[in-house]
């Protein structure tokens, strides 16, 4: 790790990193996924939130459309620097708390994690949240070095919370870490502490007032669905769903990095003890909460991304300890992430995942859309439907995304229900563009095969076409077209 001691050195790693990313994005033949298109399609009408997230990163996508135009490397392209913004303010951080070289190693470790390879090409709320996680983490760290200015940074850091709140609402964990350290474990004066939160609980609330504005007025539709996801009314104990989401984390933070954060929330360095007490409230609780909803129903592997920037510099410091015990393990662990970071990227750059690929394939789910969307414009040429309407939500989303140039001559339509009242619909495109009786007739409609339209569409006819695209070895995606006067 010599070779670290130099800034130079260590801002070039991450520019090569950078560079090489965005190559993958702009030759990959990748699709879109389901959740970008969407967040895409936010982005042309931008709002103070929407269904089932909050609207910063519809705001982002806005803006890069207007720079970039509308193409997938456009849309992903933000992913990839919002991930190194975020390796800068994790070195910030980590030099305040500890010092210079404890923070370039921590970039370098960001910048290594499986689940950054993963994120810098995909388009995702979490890449939005992370960046100002990590900004408020680099408030609370450098206001250690400059007691004078604990308020303002105070006030820097719930503002910066306030906008990770605005990409996801995981960012307001960081509430509870810092409540926490702020009670249990901060040597500040019980008056600085209790002013500090207040300046920080304010200016978090000022912040993210776009999107309390929205759920007020919406009957908290946003914070519901975020409910619907926890699905915690079917709540079964379950060990092995937290076996399988632990062990999820040695592939997304990489499993030696795992490894010595498990070993750096029970242990530290003497020196270091306090500072290390700082970072566990900051990943112990956000990685507690998602252990228990593991435990009561399901969770998904990214679910604890929070407590990843914490994590990350309790990593490199530990990796800097000369005295650790696993000083040997320590130091393949950067390399065990980048070749793990590095594969990731190759494969997504390429589309595929070569001999490894799985007969579950799963990039199959970025594949075959715009075929799809040939297909379907090509019958709707010919049987004259001036509407195409999606059944499901993936259908929807890919399907507006391609369509986008010909919003002229077709709009898309949804409804996934055996009825009309699109308020009680459980996604953004059923709700936003339901079939209605003023709705551009004749209609086209996209079902599975063995599905039939829903039953308010009477008389459908057909299925007059049917398209069929590969998308994995052992799989195509075969959609019947029907047509409704």
């Amino acid at each position: 790790m010599g070779g670290l001691s130099t800034p130079f050195l260590t801002a070039f790693i991450l520019a090569i990193l950078f560079v090489i990313r965005m190559i993958a994005i702009f030759v990959s033949p990748l699709d879109l996924g389901v959740d970008e298109a969407q967040y895409w399609l936010w982005g042309q009408t931008p709002q103070l939130g929407y269904y089932s997230k909050p609207p910063l990163i519809a705001w982002l996508l806005s803006g890069s459309d207007w720079l970039l135009g509308s193409s997938a490397a456009a849309v992903r392209s933000l992913s990839a620097v919002l991930h190194l913004v975020t390796a800068a303010l994790l070195w910030i951080a980590a030099g305040a708390l500890f010092d210079a070289r404890t923070g370039r190693l921590t970039a370098l470790v960001w910048a290594s994690l499986p689940a950054v390879g993963l994120g810098s090409f995909i388009m995702s709320t979490d890449s939005v949240m992370l960046v100002f996680w990590s900004a408020a983490l680099a408030c609370l760290c450098v206001a250690q070095s400059y007691p004078d200015r604990l308020y303002r940074y105070s006030a820097a850091a719930g503002a910066f919370i306030g906008m990770a709140s605005l990409g996801k609402y995981a960012g307001l964990y960081f509430l509870a870490g810092f409540a926490g350290w702020l009670l249990f474990s901060c040597e500040w004066r019980t008056k600085t502490r209790l002013m500090a939160f207040l300046v920080f609980t304010c200016c978090t609330a000022i912040f993210a007032s776009p999107t309390i504005i929205f759920n007020l007025s919406n009957d908290f539709v946003t914070v519901a669905h975020v409910g619907d996801n926890a699905d915690l009314d079917r709540a079964q104990l379950s060990v092995m769903n937290l076996l399988h989401f632990l062990g999820a984390q040695f592939f997304v933070f990489g499993p030696l990095a795992f490894l010595l954060l498990l070993g750096g929330f029970v242990s530290a360095p003497s020196k270091d003890r306090q500072k290390f007490t700082l970072l566990r409230w900051f990943a112990l609780p956000v990685l507690g909460v998602i252990c228990l909803q593991a435990v009561l129903r399901e969770a998904n592997a990214n679910w604890a991304v929070a407590a990843f920037p914490a994590g990350t510099i309790l990593v490199a410091r530990l990796l800097l300890d000369r005295h650790a015990r696993t000083k040997r393990l320590a130091g393949v662990t950067l390399s065990v992430n980048f070749i793990l970071s590095g594969a990731i990227t190759i494969c997504l750059g390429m589309g595929s995942l070569g001999i490894l690929t799985p007969k579950s394939d799963p990039l199959r789910r970025l594949r075959g859309w715009e075929a799809l969307a040939q297909d379907a414009q090509a019958v709707m040429s010919q049987t004259g439907a001036r509407t195409l309407v999606a059944h499901h939500r993936a259908e929807a989303a890919l399907m507006q995304w391609h369509f986008r140039e010909m919003r002229d001559r077709f709009s898309i339509a949804i409804n996934l229900q055996a009825g009309s009242d699109a308020s009680l619909a459980g996604n953004h495109y059923a709700r936003s563009y339901p079939v209605a009786e003023d709705t551009p007739r004749p209609l086209l409609v996209m079902t599975g095969t063995a599905e039939r339209p829903p039953a308010f569409l009477a008389n459908p006819r057909g299925p007059v076409a049917t398209s069929s695209t590969p998308i994995s070895a052992a799989k195509n995606r075969t959609i019947d077209f029907w047509v409704v006067e």
